[in-house]
Protein backbone atom coordinates (compact mmCIF):
# COMPACT_ATOMS: atom_id res chain seq x y z
CA UNK A 1 0.00 0.00 0.00
CA UNK A 2 3.06 2.47 1.18
CA UNK A 3 4.31 1.79 -2.41
CA UNK A 4 1.20 2.45 -4.31
CA UNK A 5 0.63 5.54 -2.56
CA UNK A 6 4.56 6.78 -3.41
CA UNK A 7 4.12 5.27 -6.72
CA UNK A 8 0.96 7.70 -7.24
CA UNK A 9 2.75 10.55 -5.84
CA UNK A 10 5.25 10.36 -8.23
CA UNK A 11 3.03 10.00 -11.16
CA UNK A 12 1.25 13.50 -9.80
CA UNK A 13 4.90 14.89 -9.66
CA UNK A 14 5.38 13.68 -13.77
CA UNK A 15 1.96 15.23 -14.75
CA UNK A 16 2.29 18.21 -12.90
CA UNK A 17 6.02 19.01 -14.53
CA UNK A 18 4.89 17.93 -17.52
CA UNK A 19 2.09 20.33 -17.90
CA UNK A 20 4.35 23.17 -17.19
CA UNK A 21 6.83 22.05 -19.77
CA UNK A 22 5.13 24.03 -22.44
CA UNK A 23 4.62 27.22 -20.20
CA UNK A 24 8.50 26.89 -19.25
CA UNK A 25 9.06 26.83 -22.90
CA UNK A 26 7.19 29.70 -24.19
CA UNK A 27 8.51 31.83 -21.02
CA UNK A 28 12.05 30.98 -22.00
CA UNK A 29 11.12 31.90 -25.93
CA UNK A 30 9.95 35.52 -24.25
CA UNK A 31 13.13 36.11 -22.19
CA UNK A 32 15.45 35.08 -24.85
CA UNK A 33 13.54 37.40 -26.95
CA UNK A 34 13.90 40.36 -24.09
CA UNK A 35 17.64 39.57 -22.96
CA UNK A 36 18.65 39.95 -26.95
CA UNK A 37 16.91 42.97 -27.67
CA UNK A 38 18.12 44.83 -23.93
CA UNK A 39 21.67 43.29 -24.54
CA UNK A 40 22.05 45.01 -27.73
CA UNK A 41 20.55 48.29 -26.92
CA UNK A 42 22.60 47.98 -23.63
CA UNK A 43 26.07 47.37 -25.35
CA UNK A 44 25.30 50.62 -27.96
CA UNK A 45 24.37 52.48 -24.54
CA UNK A 46 27.21 51.68 -23.10
CA UNK A 47 29.66 52.07 -25.40
CA UNK A 48 28.59 55.61 -26.19
CA UNK A 49 28.08 56.37 -22.85
CA UNK A 50 31.90 55.05 -21.75
CA UNK A 51 33.46 56.55 -25.22
CA UNK A 52 31.75 60.04 -23.92
CA UNK A 53 33.06 59.96 -20.60
CA UNK A 54 36.87 59.00 -21.34
CA UNK A 55 37.32 61.86 -23.57
CA UNK A 56 35.23 64.38 -21.70
CA UNK A 57 37.64 63.12 -18.58
CA UNK A 58 40.89 63.11 -20.86
CA UNK A 59 40.34 66.73 -22.08
CA UNK A 60 39.69 67.80 -18.45
CA UNK A 61 42.97 65.87 -17.53
CA UNK A 62 44.87 67.66 -20.23
CA UNK A 63 43.51 71.45 -19.56
CA UNK A 64 44.30 70.83 -16.16
CA UNK A 65 47.52 69.33 -16.83
CA UNK A 66 48.78 72.22 -19.46
CA UNK A 67 47.33 74.77 -17.40
CA UNK A 68 49.67 74.21 -14.71
CA UNK A 69 52.36 74.28 -17.65
CA UNK A 70 53.54 77.53 -15.99
CA UNK A 71 53.33 76.70 -12.77
CA UNK A 72 55.75 75.47 -10.19
CA UNK A 73 52.86 72.53 -9.40
CA UNK A 74 53.20 70.89 -12.83
CA UNK A 75 54.61 67.18 -11.97
CA UNK A 76 51.67 67.56 -8.61
CA UNK A 77 49.19 68.48 -10.90
CA UNK A 78 50.09 65.12 -13.28
CA UNK A 79 50.60 62.88 -10.52
CA UNK A 80 46.94 64.15 -9.32
CA UNK A 81 45.85 63.37 -12.82
CA UNK A 82 47.09 59.72 -12.81
CA UNK A 83 45.84 59.09 -9.43
CA UNK A 84 42.02 60.76 -10.56
CA UNK A 85 42.15 58.13 -13.38
CA UNK A 86 43.21 55.16 -10.98
CA UNK A 87 40.72 55.94 -8.91
CA UNK A 88 38.38 56.09 -11.73
CA UNK A 89 39.42 52.59 -12.89
CA UNK A 90 39.20 51.14 -9.58
CA UNK A 91 35.50 52.52 -8.88
CA UNK A 92 34.53 51.28 -12.02
CA UNK A 93 35.91 47.70 -10.96
CA UNK A 94 33.99 48.38 -7.37
CA UNK A 95 30.54 49.10 -9.78
CA UNK A 96 31.27 45.76 -12.22
CA UNK A 97 31.41 44.40 -9.34
CA UNK A 98 28.72 45.11 -7.33
CA UNK A 99 25.89 45.18 -10.07
CA UNK A 100 22.83 43.66 -10.29
CA UNK A 101 23.22 40.37 -9.81
CA UNK A 102 19.65 39.71 -11.78
CA UNK A 103 20.35 37.11 -14.72
CA UNK A 104 18.86 36.64 -18.28
CA UNK A 105 16.63 33.87 -17.10
CA UNK A 106 15.50 34.88 -13.84
CA UNK A 107 12.29 35.21 -14.44
CA UNK A 108 12.10 31.11 -15.40
CA UNK A 109 14.27 30.59 -12.45
CA UNK A 110 11.87 31.29 -10.01
CA UNK A 111 9.34 29.77 -11.52
CA UNK A 112 11.30 26.67 -11.51
CA UNK A 113 11.78 27.34 -8.11
CA UNK A 114 8.14 27.63 -7.07
CA UNK A 115 7.11 24.90 -9.12
CA UNK A 116 9.94 22.63 -7.17
CA UNK A 117 8.46 24.22 -4.18
CA UNK A 118 5.11 23.21 -4.74
CA UNK A 119 6.63 19.86 -5.43
CA UNK A 120 8.00 18.82 -1.89
CA UNK A 121 4.98 20.54 -0.33
CA UNK A 122 2.68 17.69 -2.29
CA UNK A 123 4.68 15.19 -1.27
Amino acid sequence: MVVLSKFRKWQNVAQFSASRLTDYAGLAAVEFDLARKYFLRDLILYALLGLSVMLGLAFVSVAAIVSAATTPYLIEIAWSVAAFWMLVSIGCWVAVRMRDERGTFSVLAAELQRDIQTIKESM
